[in-house]
């Protein structure tokens, strides 16, 4: 499990493994993703949403294309299918959340109690490349505060995610 440079934390947060062991076992199983037992039916949908984001986002790894949509910043295909499918979950599921999503600059009542806000693919500059780092970055916020947070790096498996008040 682990050495004496794994500390007791980094042991209970990964099930007795290191995080590399953590990484390297959850994407090989997708088993230490942090979905069991979630009780919060948007938490559950942004691991489920951040889980298929990065499933499609290693399955195109090094075979897309781009166009610029400003000095810096890169735009595919898979980034805009992977937020359109976030959009019409969260729409199915939650039509009256307000949704801010970065491809399509869109805003959708940023006035109601609860708001997404979503990046399908963060770091697309190094998607493009071939370099696999990136992640898939979907926050909820609730009366304009943090309410949720899931960010999922498909490369190694591993997610993280936090809800206010639990962690």
């Amino acid at each position: 499990a682990g050495d004496e440079t794994t500390s007791a934390w980094q042991r209970h947060c990964f099930d007795g493994a290191t995080p590399v062991e953590a990484a390297r076992d959850g994407a090989r199983t997708g088993a230490r993703d942090g979905a069991r037992g979630v009780s919060d039916p948007r938490l559950a949908l942004a691991l489920s949403l951040a889980r298929e984001a990065g499933r499609q986002a290693v399955a195109s790894l090094g075979a897309v294309t781009s166009v610029w949509k400003r000095p810096g910043e890169r735009l595919t295909r898979v980034d805009i299918d992977i937020q359109s499918r976030m959009l019409q979950a969260i729409q199915a599921r939650f039509p009256h959340d307000g949704i801010v999503a970065e491809e399509s600059g869109g805003r959708l009542g940023t006035d109601r109690e609860f708001v997404w806000a979503l990046d399908p693919l963060d770091g697309t500059n190094n998607f493009v490349l071939g370099i696999p780092c990136f992640a898939i970055s979907i926050g909820v916020l609730r009366a304009a505060e943090p309410h949720i947070g899931v960010v999922h790096d498909p490369n190694t498996g591993l997610m993280v995610h936090a809800r206010r008040g639990v962690g």
